[in-house]
């Protein structure tokens, strides 16, 4: 007589160890986990998948895991030890189990038994290893590392960790597969889309990479970014092969119809848009406002910040001085920082520092007489440039932290900051070092901001924000009518798009009747239908009555003001989404201006050339 708790009668059956490998098919074979290949396979037996991992995954073994307390394994039972547990067993504690409520002693005896890992949660672990390499840009070669292999058996036992060759010929390419046919799908869904572009060297390996990415405003009303592709560029690249390269990545994208203008710093880039395609292009303004203020400080106070730094570094490199400082600083302790060179806002923050200890720090120099000091006609300069570009480091902040519309805002600072430097060269105090300064901050504004100013994306994006308004447009009538008349021509064509693809309707009311008032009431009719279909009227009708909205807060988000009035306003919000989609920097400015993105840029350098594309892709659109 069969033994009732063998595991043949418990319905369950003696599981292989290289079932942790592959995936059963149902009757098509098994796909093993490690590289995705479907291998067929003899019902009832395992040999051919154990010889496909012994030839293509040398490095995986195969183990039986026991079970905690007991010295059986879990994918091969004893049957005589689950027998003489269950015949030893009294009826009391066979009582005492069922008073539990639970079913029969098969499911008790299975409740004991750790359940094996399924294919679900594995392969949710692997897409978040995938995830976890790419956002740090790892070495795949890290799966391998024994650290990390303990770390993650300590974390799951029950998971297995692919190998090196896994990750690169299956986990990786799946997974940007995967997040590729996402991003289609939402570039699909998007009614228009602005481009950015980057190009970047690694000084590591001396390669060089673009990368274009799309901004558009999605279904739930947010402005969205994708990265659309990271590619590794030969030196002498030259712009039209760049603007070959474009066009490549909006036809993978079909977004061809969807896209007027790129923004980009890189000039090859630049020259490749004018000369070789119909974009219209705007230079990145994090970039340039980065450059203009660089540009300043360098033709002006660079002496005295040169001893700036060179006394923090003495500070930073001598614990000694490091102590004393301290010991003046009575308490009151603000650390001083060096700035760095590639940001001009760490030179801002290093200098207000410098400030804030400057009692200290005079007390120290007048105590120890280092070599190189700052001498008392050098402090007015210090304080009067902070004083100065405080308003530089705010725009600068503004542009790092809004997460939403931006484009609107860059009209606004170029006046705002040029406003700003002009009220501080009407002061006499003001130093000779320092009103340099102010002056080349007038002329790079003027200069390099420029195109902002002439840009219609830039100005109708004013107008289309319903936080400014013609409130950006203060004593300029003649730049505010012009960005009107822009943008009542393109309601209008918008308009006419939109009657062109109306069917005719027809009035179901008889001509003829006997209604004696007709005539005498319906004189004007011809008079209203003319005006009522007179697209200018139409146009200018719908836009006067937006711009007499409420303007909203400058911290609230404009587009989800457009989504509760797109009905009410529907051909200017279809202008609106194509307008205020376009972002104000080629990067995201937090990668220029702070601590994080210089940290970003130093992993990035870690990258190999042949597996740049896929990471940056799933890195950035995870």
């Amino acid at each position: 007589m069969d033994n009732p708790f063998t595991p043949k009668r418990m319905g369950k059956q003696c599981v292989s160890t290289v079932w942790n490998h592959f995936t059963n098919m149902n009757g098509k074979g098994a796909k093993c986990r490690h590289c995705f290949r479907s291998i067929a396979f003899s019902k009832g037996s395992t040999s051919n998948l154990k010889r496909h991992l012994s030839a293509k995954h040398p490095n995986i073994q195969l183990f039986r895991k026991l079970h905690p307390n007991k010295g059986m394994h879990q994918d091969d039972p004893d049957p005589l030890a689950v027998s003489s547990v269950a015949v030893n067993a009294t009826d009391d504690s066979m009582n005492q189990l069922d008073t539990l409520g639970l079913p029969g002693s098969c499911t008790q005896l299975d409740a004991y038994i750790p359940q094996s890992m399924t294919d679900e949660k594995h392969r949710e672990i692997d897409s978040m290893l995938i995830e976890f390499i790419c956002n740090e840009y790892l070495p795949i070669s890290i799966v391998e590392s024994a650290s990390f292999q303990t770390l993650v058996n300590s974390l799951n036992s029950d998971y297995i960790l692919p190998n090196r060759q896994s990750v690169s010929n299956a986990l990786l390419p799946q997974t940007y597969e995967e997040k590729l046919k996402t991003v289609k799908g939402e570039l699909l869904a998007a009614k228009s889309v602005a481009l950015s572009s980057d190009y970047w060297t690694n000084s590591s390996t001396n390669t060089h990479y673009m990368a274009l990415t799309g901004h558009f405003i999605d279904q739930n009303f947010k402005l969205t970014s994708r990265l659309l592709e990271c590619s590794e560029i030969p030196s002498d690249f030259s712009e039209e092969n760049i603007a070959q390269w474009v066009s490549k990545v909006m036809k993978r994208f079909n977004i061809d119809n969807k896209v007027e203008i790129i923004v980009t710093q890189n000039s090859r880039m630049a020259k490749a848009a004018d000369d070789y395609t119909n974009l219209r292009r705007l230079p990145c303004f994090a970039h340039s406002l980065n450059q203009i203020v660089q540009e300043a400080i360098a033709n002006s106070i660079q002496s005295t910040l040169a001893k700036v730094k060179h006394t923090v570094q003495h500070f930073k490199t001598n614990s000694k001085a490091s102590q004393l400082l301290m010991q003046l600083q009575n308490q009151k302790s603000v650390k001083l920082k060096l700035d760095f060179p590639a940001r001009w806002n760490s030179t801002y923050d290093m200098v207000d520092r410098f400030l804030q200890n400057k009692t200290s720090l005079q007390s120290y120099f007048d105590l120890f007489k280092p070599e190189i000091t700052i001498q008392n006609y050098e402090w007015p300069v210090l304080e009067q440039a902070l004083e100065v570009l405080n308003v530089f480091n705010k725009a600068t902040d503004f542009i790092c932290v809004e997460k939403s519309v931006t484009i609107s805002h860059v009209g606004v600072l170029r006046k705002m900051l040029l406003e700003h430097l002009t009220r501080f060269a009407d002061r006499d105090e003001i130093v000779s070092g320092v009103r340099t300064m102010i002056c080349t901050l007038q002329e790079g504004l003027i200069n390099q901001l420029d195109p902002f100013k002439e840009c219609t994306f830039v100005t109708q994006s004013m107008l289309l924000d319903p936080r400014i308004k013609k409130k950006g447009f203060r004593n300029e009538p003649e730049e505010y009518q012009q960005a009107y008349e822009t943008i009542i021509s393109e309601l209008m064509a918008i308009q006419g798009a939109s009657q062109e693809n109306k069917k005719p309707s027809f009035s179901n009311e008889p001509k003829g009747g006997n209604n004696i008032y007709r005539e005498f009431l319906d004189w004007d009719d011809d008079d209203e239908e003319d005006e009522l279909n007179n697209p200018r009227q139409l146009a200018v009708h719908e836009f006067d009555m937006y711009l007499k909205e409420r303007i909203i807060n400058t911290d609230e988000d404009p587009l989800l003001w457009w989504q509760a009035h797109n009905l009410k306003y529907p051909t200017v919000y279809n202008l609106a989404i194509r307008v205020l989609n376009v972002p104000c920097s080629s990067i995201p400015c937090e990668q220029l201006f702070t601590k994080a993105g210089q940290e970003h840029s130093q992993k990035r350098e870690r990258l190999l050339p042949k597996q740049c594309e896929k990471v940056m892709f799933i890195q950035y659109n995870v």
